[in-house]
């Protein structure tokens, strides 16, 4: 399940906590998608073109992948840099 992508782009932090704060029908449990979540909804075209956050870290505890749906590439930014937005999935 999905919600729809956040129009406005946040740090990673934010967009974690974004995702864990909604409720659909008083129901939680939302995430950040993982890298091959996010790949997936981009090819089904459930996402508008943008950068998202995936919920992977980088090498570093302050660096987050985000995934580029324009380009299809991921690339590793700060966590604190409001470089991407924030798509919430979770488990059926």
């Amino acid at each position: 399940l999905m919600l729809p992508a956040d129009n406005d782009t946040m740090t990673w932090d934010g967009a974690r906590d974004h995702c864990r704060q909604q409720r659909v029908a008083g129901v939680g449990d939302w995430r950040l998608p993982s890298k091959t979540e996010l790949s997936r909804l981009r090819r089904a075209r459930l996402i508008p073109v943008g950068p998202y956050w995936t919920r992977q870290k980088g090498d570093t505890d302050d660096e987050a992948f985000a995934w580029d749906a324009r380009s299809g590439q991921y690339v590793v930014w700060l966590t604190i840099e409001p470089n991407a937005r924030a798509v919430c999935v979770r488990e059926r």
